[in-house]
């Protein structure tokens, strides 16, 4: 099995020309992303141990709500994804950004880029990660998700941090958990392996690293036999 990580810089960054980022106006809830799939699949096509079947992304922000998308609105590539704090609905964050991007007045464009009202839509493997009193993105955004993902009765799992800000498990004092619980969690998606509680000196790790040719740390480094791809604001 073989492992890769990719930060891509596709359409709809602002890293690229104005070509590029205008692909989001009033689109945020793709932002790019048919731009990422045929980048990875021309790279399969040329690798043949690139791994498509089993890809995963995750991002935290803006890029919590594209990471949720990828379920949502491209289930036929993205089979799993952890979102953090992410703005699910671009009518109720903040004004100044999403109106800049999603346009005013409010239209057909926002509903069509909400995870909340596509939340329906869900297949493959989802973890909601937020944090108790973000004072960026407010958290009923991802609680909003949760309702209609109950209400659909969608399989997915949850991590609140108490009294997190916006960083919540990624760039806080509980960033080192939410490495790992990331990685546990992209472990066991997409590659089936179970990685959860499993320290250096576990026999369980070295059986890892004979079936698969890596050592699953602690802390998040790579998933054996999958792709993940980063997203983030």
């Amino acid at each position: 099995m073989v492992s890769s990580w990719f930060r891509l810089m596709g359409w709809g960054t602002v890293e690229s020309f104005e070509g590029f980022s205008r692909c989001g106006l009033k689109n945020l809830g793709d932002a790019g992303f048919a731009d990422r799939i045929l980048w990875h699949k021309a790279l399969a096509a040329k690798y043949p141990w690139y791994d498509i079947t089993r890809v995963g992304i995750y991002g935290g922000s803006a890029g919590g709500q594209n990471s949720l998308g990828g379920l949502l609105f491209h289930p036929e590539f993205y089979k799993a994804a952890v979102s953090y704090a992410g703005c699910h609905d671009n009518r109720m964050d903040k004004i100044w950004w999403n109106e800049q991007w999603m346009g005013w007045p409010i239209g057909p464009q926002y509903s069509a880029s909400s995870n909340v009202d596509n939340a329906y839509r869900l297949q493959g493997s989802l973890l909601l990660i937020v944090g108790e009193m973000d004072t960026n993105v407010d958290p009923s955004s991802t609680m909003q998700v949760v309702h209609q993902l109950l209400k659909h009765n969608k399989d997915f799992d949850l991590l609140v941090v108490p009294g997190a800000n916006h960083p919540a498990a990624r760039g806080d004092q509980y960033a080192a958990y939410g490495d790992h619980k990331r990685y546990d969690f992209l472990c066991a998606a997409l590659a089936g392996c179970e990685t959860a509680g499993l320290e250096p000196g576990d026999k369980r790790v070295r059986q890892i690293e004979a079936n698969t040719g890596m050592r699953p740390p602690r802390t998040l480094r790579s998933v054996p036999g999958a792709i993940a791809t980063g997203s983030s604001q």
